[in-house]
């Protein structure tokens, strides 16, 4: 009796530590669900902001225009501001969104680093057309 309910115990603890499904998270683009707009690519554009390559700034084009690359706002379905520490930081958090890595590129100019990450809404989330 004593080794069943260990064992129940063991099996309760596992499907609660392993169980849990994070909830999919939501980027909000100037006010704008990216899930929503109907795009299936977005690019993400990073850039040094210092001469050591410390400071990242971050930037997704969704096919608008961008008038001030700096006044960009980022948000969550929370409408927390998100501020992404590096590019990779940027790219899992569109993966956490239901997004997936397609390729990337870069290149360096001066002091200054520039990489562009491709990302593609997952399939399970591209609705079909009737």
């Amino acid at each position: 009796m004593k080794k069943l309910f260990i064992i129940s115990i063991v099996f309760l603890m596992a499907g609660i530590c392993f169980g849990q499904e994070e909830k999919q998270k939501t980027l909000f683009v100037n006010g704008k669900d990216i899930n929503k707009l109907g795009l299936e690519y977005i690019e993400i554009s990073c850039y040094t902001t210092s001469m050591y390559g410390k400071n990242w700034a971050v930037n997704f084009d969704i096919g608008e225009e961008y008038v001030n690359w700096k006044g960009h706002r980022y948000t969550d379905e929370n409408g927390n501001v998100i501020d992404f520490e590096s590019p990779m930081d940027a790219v899992n958090f569109v993966i956490k969104c239901g997004w997936e890595f397609v390729s990337n590129n870069g290149g360096a100019a001066g002091n200054v680093t520039n990489l562009y990450y491709l990302m593609r809404k997952k399939k399970t989330l591209i609705k079909e057309n009737p």
